[in-house]
């Protein structure tokens, strides 16, 4: 392969061995910018309808679990409540046995 090369491309070649810029890339840092990325090849052909189906079951998934959080949050603030009361209820019983 280095037999074939031009001068040009050799001189490219070890400029781009020296830089190293496959160690400095980055790619995309945002949770947006990953999932884009991630669907680059599969915008089109045979995966498109598969993947419309996969996205369409990750925002369903999403979704269930924003509702299960909130549900867990009113859960522990309705315990948080009961425990209120439950200690309430022991000062004013425990208040007239003194």
């Amino acid at each position: 392969m280095t037999a074939r090369m031009t001068k040009a491309n050799r001189s490219r070649r070890e400029k781009i061995l020296q830089t190293r810029p496959w160690e400095k890339a980055t790619g995309p840092k945002t949770r947006q910018g990953r999932a884009r990325s991630s669907m680059n090849a599969l915008k089109h052909g045979k995966w498109s309808r598969t993947m419309a189906v996969i996205r369409k079951q990750h925002q369903t998934a999403r979704a269930l679990k924003s509702e299960i959080l909130e549900l867990q949050k009113l859960r522990l603030q309705a315990f948080d409540a009961v425990i209120e009361i439950h200690d309430l209820a022991s000062k004013t019983i425990g208040g007239q046995n003194d």
